[in-house]
């Protein structure tokens, strides 16, 4: 479709919309007889309610409770996990050759202001598409974003360049900004008016709506990131159905239902959202403490990890006696592959350019490490038989390409654990350390310091020592982890990396040359993988990408750069009054749509 037909579709919405039956607001419902509250509750405590800020996967979860993107996974009963809908854009469109986008923002969404004083009459005003742009420069902007990356790096153009300019320090940045805002945006994201925005991608990405609904591209107001200053990693402003009433870092985060909220309706059929009056979110790292709170009714819903999974949940159901109190089960996809990761600048297990017959040995020894690696005893002392997928490849059993990709495991098939010991000691002795003798005690560091951490470290030092490895724990938080990690200063380093939307790319992006040290913890560089990851960016073909991923894996099986563990998914408890609760796998805590029903 050419341009002009997209910005004549533009022009046609504009005209005034007729007021939609399904957008009645709060007000319309009856009143509740008593307070709809949810407890949930997260192993990580949250670091930021700022988009552009980076974060955890925690952050993320707590951060669309109160911001909104373009668009949204459809969570909706047996809806596939890659289906989209919209959320602050009404509808969309783009070229036949995919590279230009025309969204179209809905008319009834509005910014939220719950801080005093206001910063608009009523605490409300329009979202606009020029906040869009804004919201997407500013997490471009090397000055404001804290890992310095952005979702759309290397796919907008106008993007990529707003970037270098931010990077060569605060005047670069002003001048960069300055020029942005006379311009109404840049050449490839502006803002036709303020509801229609218009995109145009440096190459057609399969992938771009998935990226348009990253907690990153968040929308966010101007004015309320000039009033907090840095301050507002603490103080958010968004268009959700929630606000911050509350944060105690490292205890809680409170929100509770914004007045007024346009009401979308719910996939569930059931009235207009949100259904909570409030959402309290708990920090607790111990799992067994997680378990207690859940089990004493203190908690709606319940993550099921390690020893608890045996104990609460019989033949995949709850036990008898949550089972008699009405408990349901939930099983969630796996997203999320836990790994060791190593420092291939390392010079006891890396690469050292130059050093053909060292790099020889070293690869033999990474071998030799992940053929000895105690999978069975780990899925039942870290797992707890709790519902895990070993990693028999670099991508979990559901995506498409997987079903082609090479099993890792050097030729030794994953049960046969004798044979796996066997051929890692041979290759422990070629690398020039039979039985362990002469290797150095090898470090793994571990986070956070909890049970189940310490549990997962000693497993794989009691793993290792089977072949005369020795291994040390370097057990830490997790701020401590990522700053050693991303400094490079490890050796090995346990790791989970969870992908934000269903592509390959999102996992075996952390393997790419051109990736930060924040995804490439690693620091593994291969010219064969990365010219294979930049032909998947650059085609469409759904047959080629996948075979471009079979040969990225191949890559990977080949020089060892992780060693794979396994795909953690998941068990979730539920009360018995929670209802409208669908895990969906990259959207998994959408608690707009939760609803407490009355005893």
């Amino acid at each position: 479709m050419a341009a002009a037909v997209l910005l004549l579709a533009c022009a046609s919405v504009l005209a005034p919309a007729q007021e939609r039956a399904d957008s009645q607001g709060p007000g319309a419902r009856a009143p509740a007889a008593r307070p709809a509250a949810a407890r949930i509750a997260f192993y990580a405590q949250a670091q930021t309610f700022d988009p552009a800020g980076g974060g955890t996967f925690v952050d993320g979860i707590l951060q669309q409770q109160v911001y909104e993107t373009l668009v949204e996974y459809d969570c909706a009963a047996g809806a596939p996990y890659t289906r989209m809908r919209p959320l602050l854009a009404e509808h969309w469109e783009s070229s036949d050759d995919g590279k230009l986008w025309l969204f179209v923002l809905r008319d009834d969404a509005h910014f939220h202001d719950p801080y005093d004083p206001p910063l608009w009459p009523e605490r409300t005003r329009p979202v606009t598409a020029h906040d869009v742009v804004y919201s997407w420069l500013r997490e471009t902007d090397f000055q404001s974003s804290a890992d310095n990356g952005y979702a759309f790096e290397g796919l907008i153009a106008g993007l990529d360049e707003f970037h270098r300019a931010t990077a060569q320090g605060a005047d670069s940045a002003a001048a960069a900004w300055k020029e942005a805002e006379s311009r109404g945006g840049l050449a490839d994201l502006r803002a036709l008016d303020d509801r229609c925005l218009l995109v145009r991608l440096a190459r057609a990405e399969p992938s771009f709506l998935f990226l348009c609904a990253e907690s990153n591209t968040a929308v966010v107001a101007r004015e309320a990131v000039a009033r907090s200053g840095r301050n507002f990693l603490n103080q958010p402003v968004g268009t959700g159905p929630f606000y911050l009433a509350e944060w105690i870092p490292g205890s809680q985060a409170q929100f509770r239902r914004v007045s007024g909220w346009r009401g979308d309706p719910s996939p569930f059929g059931d009235g207009p959202l949100p259904f909570l009056d409030e959402l309290r979110v708990l920090f607790v790292p111990e799992p067994s403490t997680r378990t207690q709170l859940f089990e004493a009714q203190e908690l709606e819903m319940l993550s099921v990890l390690g020893d608890a999974y045996g104990r609460l949940v019989q033949d995949g159901r709850p036990n008898a006696e949550l089972s008699a109190r009405g408990v349901s089960l939930l099983p969630v996809l796996p997203v999320s592959m836990s790994m060791i990761t190593i420092n291939m600048d390392d010079p006891v297990l890396g690469m050292i350019p130059g050093d053909e017959a060292g790099n020889a040995r070293r690869l033999k020894l990474r071998q030799a490490l992940s053929l000895a690696f105690p999978y069975e005893r780990w899925a039942q002392a870290v797992r707890g038989g709790d519902w895990a997928e070993r990693a028999r490849s670099f991508l979990p059993a559901y995506m498409a390409a997987s079903a082609a990709c090479p099993q890792f495991g050097h030729g030794v098939e994953s049960g046969a654990e004798a044979q796996r010991l066997q051929q890692a000691r041979r290759l422990l002795a070629e690398a020039g350390y039979p039985e362990g003798r002469g290797l150095e005690e090898l470090v793994v560091d571990l986070a956070p310091p909890d049970r189940v951490t310490r549990t997962g470290g000693e497993v794989v030092a009691e793993g290792w020592s089977r072949i005369g490895v020795r291994v040390r724990q370097q057990v830490g938080s997790w701020a401590e982890m990522q700053q050693r990690t991303t400094e490079g200063e490890f050796q090995m380093m346990t790791r989970t990396w969870t992908m934000q939307y269903p592509d390959a790319t999102d996992l075996l992006t952390i393997f790419y040359g051109g990736s930060g040290p924040v995804a490439n913890r690693g620091r593994f560089h291969d010219a064969d993988f990365d010219r294979g990851f930049e032909a998947y960016q650059a085609t469409t073909d759904a047959a080629q990408r996948d075979a471009l991923v079979v040969q990225m894996v191949q890559r990977l099986n080949a020089a060892v750069p992780v060693i794979p563990i396994d795909f953690p998914g998941g068990t979730v408890l539920l009360q018995p009054w929670l209802k409208n609760v669908r895990m969906h796998p990259f959207q998994p805590y959408a608690c707009k749509y939760y609803r407490i029903e009355a005893p």
